[in-house]
């Protein structure tokens, strides 16, 4: 370093830029090196002739860094023929070419592939970051494909169970409804029998009375047997309420009593009731009062 203070800041920089701006023309294709020796290796000289100028070593790596790989090679290549020819000069007693310079611009070629290897291994290492990043990703978006496969076969698997086991429970449902309604349709059809059995030994006002009382316990009977088939099963047999927006009864704020309820919710058992009722309080009144009243009157 004694020897770079002799040379002013201003001499030592511009040497210094000399000295890059041979080696970025060196790093380029364009460049014919057989045909621009000359004119390098005085160049060259000319920077380290006399001995003042010391290039920094750790320059070199910003300069090969920005290079890419083709430019890397193409000045390592230029250099090294630099190099031979300045060393076959220098053997052959060239006046440009002496020991100092000779020794510098080897320095140069060693320092500049020093930090293309650098660079290349660096480079090197790079790609194999990003290649492992890549295939991280890659397995990354393969596992999370698969756990979507896996959570959409569990879906369908629980699919196929609900549908299962919702086909199991429309089964049992059919099937009990159906026990139901023949068990209590043929014990109220041999019920209402019986009482057509006996017409001809009592009044036709009192079979229509037994009738009526059959038809309506039969009904009521089938209705109450299906409405515990549907809690069981979980389904709803009602009627949709209007007065409701949800039309059932849950979160309903109108307090309707038991009767009203029944007409809203279950309309056909309700009217088909009070017709059954009505006709049985006739048949009964008339049973009572106007059965002995009209036979007064025909005597």
């Amino acid at each position: 370093m004694s020897r770079n203070s002799q040379l002013s800041v201003e001499e030592y920089k511009q040497r210094e830029k000399t000295l890059y701006g041979v080696l970025n023309r060196l790093s380029s294709d364009e460049v014919r090196i057989e045909e621009s020796i000359d004119d390098i290796v005085d160049c060259l000289s000319s920077i380290y002739q006399d001995g003042l100028f010391r290039h920094m070593y750790s320059r070199f790596y910003t300069l090969v860094a920005e290079l890419d790989q083709d430019g890397r090679e193409t000045l390592a290549t230029n250099l090294s023929y630099i190099f031979n020819e300045t060393q076959i000069r220098f053997r052959n007693g060239d006046d440009k070419v002496s020991e100092l310079v000779c020794n510098s611009i080897a320095k140069v070629y060693d320092h500049i592939n020093i930090e293309i290897s650098r660079a290349i291994e660096a480079t090197r290492h790079s790609e194999t970051e990003l290649s492992l990043e890549a295939e991280l990703k890659r397995k990354e978006e393969l596992i999370k494909n698969l756990s979507a496969k896996v959570k959409k076969a569990n879906d369908d698997l629980s699919a196929v169970n609900n549908k299962y086991e919702k086909s199991t429970t429309d089964i049992i449902a059919v099937l009990g409804i159906f026990s139901a309604v023949v068990m209590v349709f043929f014990g109220g059809f041999s019920y209402i029998s019986n009482a057509i059995t006996t017409l001809s030994s009592v009044s036709l006002n009192r079979a229509s009375i037994i009738c009526l009382v059959a038809g309506f316990v039969t009904m009521n009977t089938i209705v109450t047997v299906m409405y515990m088939i549907s809690k069981i099963i979980g389904r709803d047999v009602t009627a949709y309420c209007k007065k409701n927006e949800t039309g059932t009864c849950k979160g309903c704020e109108k307090k309707c009593s038991s009767l009203l309820k029944l007409c809203r919710k279950l309309p056909f058992v309700f009217w088909l009731n009070i017709c059954v009722l009505g006709l049985l309080i006739l048949a009964v009144s008339y049973n009572l009062f106007l059965s002995n009243r009209i036979i007064i009157l025909y005597n």
